[in-house]
């Protein structure tokens, strides 16, 4: 395990791992993947 929490989504029936680096930016390919998987809409 690498240490990223992993959470659920019931909008879309997903696990996705969410990065918790503090006040690093999230990448943007990784920030649309989480989007994607979350069902968030921007």
């Amino acid at each position: 395990m690498n240490g990223h929490p992993l959470w659920y989504s019931p909008i879309t029936g997903k696990y996705f791992k969410m990065g918790h680096h503090k006040n690093k930016e999230v990448a943007s390919g990784t920030l649309k993947s989480i989007m994607d998987d979350s069902g968030v809409k921007k």
